[in-house]
C-alpha cells in the first residue's frame, strides 16, 4: 500500500510539472525545442560472491544526437538528492522514492522504482536552477559541452549570468567537433534574441556602483561574437542563422555599439573612458561578423533581410547624414551584397525570384547616398558597388 501511495503522488507531481510552450502565445522555454532527452530503459541485477546482489538502472541521455550510456545504483540517486537538497536551490526538488531493505530486487518492483526515477530525471531537467548547477551534470558524467548549452538556454537574465555562460559557450564553439549542439534552432534563436535585446539597450556612462554590470555588458557583447564567429563559418549553423533573422539583429547591434562608443569617446574622464577600449573591440567584433556573414552566405544574408518589411528602412538608417561612421560598413556590405543577382534585383525593384516573388522597395538610393558620404572609403567603395 506505501509503494502504491507513493507512485500514486510520484504520478501527480510529473503531471502536475508545467508543459511551457515555446509558441509566441504561451511562455517561451528553449529547452523543449533543444534535444536532450534521459530515459532508464532497462535494469541489471548485478550479483557477486564478494558483495550483496544489487541493481544497476542504465541512464540513457541523448544530446542532439550524441549518446551517454551511465549505468547507477540506487544509492547514487540518494547522492544527488541529497546534495541537490544541500545547495537551497530556487526550486521544489520533486520526492526521491523511498529505500526499501526487503524485496528491494522483487522484479515488480525494481521496474516500479525504475519509472519513478525516470520520472525524477525527468522532472529535474525541467527546473532552471538544477540545469544551472553543476551537480546533476557530474552525477551524469558528461561532457562539459552537453552541460554549457542547457545552462545558456535556461540563464537567468542577470547580465554577469549572460556573460559567464557566453565564456563557456566560447570555449564550447572553440571545438569544431561541438558545433552540431549549436545547430539547433533554440541555440540559434536565444543567440539572435540576445543581440535584439543588446541592440535596444545603449551601454554608456554608469554610476560607480553601477560599472561591474557596464562591464558585464560590453564583454557580453564581445563575446557573443566570439560564440558567433566559428558557427558563421559552419554551412549547416550559418544557414540556421541566416534563417533566424541574425543578419538584421547584427545590424541593429552595429549601429548600438556605434553609438555606445561614440558616446563614450566624447567623455575624456570617468566611466567612459575606463571601457572605451571594450566599446572600441565590441565595434569591431561585430563588424567581423556581420561581414563574415555576408561573404560566407554569398549575399543570401542580406536578400533575407531586405526582403523583410522594414530591412531597406534599416540599411537607409546606417547611410544617413548622422551615421557618417558606418558609412565604410554600409558600403561594404552592399558591394560584398551586390555580388548575388538576387540582391541587385531586390535594390533596383525587379520581382524576386521564386514562387510568389513581388517587387521590393527600391534601394538604390543608398548607393546614392554613399557616392555623397563625407568619408573616402564610403564613396570609394560606393562607386566600385555602381
Amino acid at each position: 500500500l506505501k509503494w502504491l501511495l507513493v507512485e500514486t503522488v510520484y504520478r501527480a507531481f510529473h503531471q502536475s510539472q508545467p508543459r511551457v510552450a515555446s509558441s509566441a502565445q504561451g511562455p517561451y522555454w528553449p529547452m523543449d525545442r533543444y534535444h536532450l532527452q534521459i530515459s532508464i530503459p532497462r535494469t541489471e541485477v548485478v550479483r557477486s560472491p564478494l558483495r550483496m546482489p544489487h541493481t544497476k538502472y542504465i541512464i540513457h541521455l541523448d544530446d542532439c544526437g550524441k549518446i551517454y550510456h551511465r549505468d547507477r545504483r540506487f544509492t547514487d540517486f540518494v547522492w544527488l538528492h541529497s546534495k541537490l537538497r544541500r545547495r537551497e536551490l530556487a526550486c521544489a526538488l520533486p520526492e526521491l522514492p523511498p529505500k526499501k531493505t526487503v524485496g528491494n530486487l522483487d522484479r515488480a518492483f525494481v521496474e516500479r522504482r525504475r519509472q519513478m526515477l525516470e520520472d525524477y530525471l525527468g522532472a529535474l531537467l525541467r527546473f532552471p536552477a538544477v540545469l544551472q548547477d553543476w551537480t546533476i551534470w557530474q552525477f551524469l558524467d558528461v561532457d562539459k559541452a552537453t552541460a554549457v548549452i542547457p545552462r545558456f538556454l535556461c540563464r537567468s537574465p542577470s547580465c554577469l549570468a549572460t556573460t559567464s555562460c557566453l565564456e563557456d559557450l566560447g570555449k564550447v564553439v572553440a571545438q569544431e567537433s561541438n558545433i552540431f549542439r549549436l545547430c539547433s534552432g533554440a541555440v540559434l534563436e536565444e543567440l539572435v534574441k540576445f543581440a535584439d535585446s543588446e541592440a535596444r539597450e545603449a551601454v554608456r556612462q554608469t554610476p560607480p556602483q553601477g560599472q561591474q554590470t557596464l562591464l558585464a555588458r560590453l564583454k557580453g557583447r564581445i563575446l557573443l561574437c566570439s560564440v558567433l564567429q566559428p558557427l558563421v563559418e559552419h554551412d549547416r549553423a550559418r544557414q540556421g542563422l541566416v534563417d533566424a533573422g541574425m543578419f538584421g539583429a547584427l545590424l541593429a547591434l552595429l549601429v548600438r555599439v556605434t553609438q555606445d562608443c561614440e558616446a563614450s569617446s566624447s567623455s575624456e574622464t570617468g566611466p567612459g573612458h575606463s571601457f572605451r577600449e571594450y566599446h572600441r573591440k565590441a565595434c569591431l567584433a561585430v563588424k567581423d561578423v556581420l561581414q563574415t556573414l555576408l561573404e560566407k552566405s554569398h549575399g543570401v544574408a542580406l536578400l533575407r533581410f531586405c526582403q523583410q518589411d522594414d530591412g531597406l528602412t534599416a540599411l537607409r538608417q546606417i547611410t544617413t547624414a548622422e551615421a557618417v561612421s558606418l558609412h565604410p560598413v554600409a558600403a561594404a556590405l552592399l558591394w560584398q551584397g551586390l555580388q548575388n543577382s538576387s540582391v541587385v534585383a531586390a535594390l533596383v525593384g525587379a520581382p524576386l525570384p521564386g514562387p510568389g516573388g513581388s517587387p521590393a522597395a527600391k534601394g538604390l538610393p543608398l548607393l546614392g547616398r554613399l557616392l555623397k558620404s563625407p568619408d573616402l572609403r564610403a564613396r570609394l567603395m560606393a562607386a566600385l558597388s555602381v
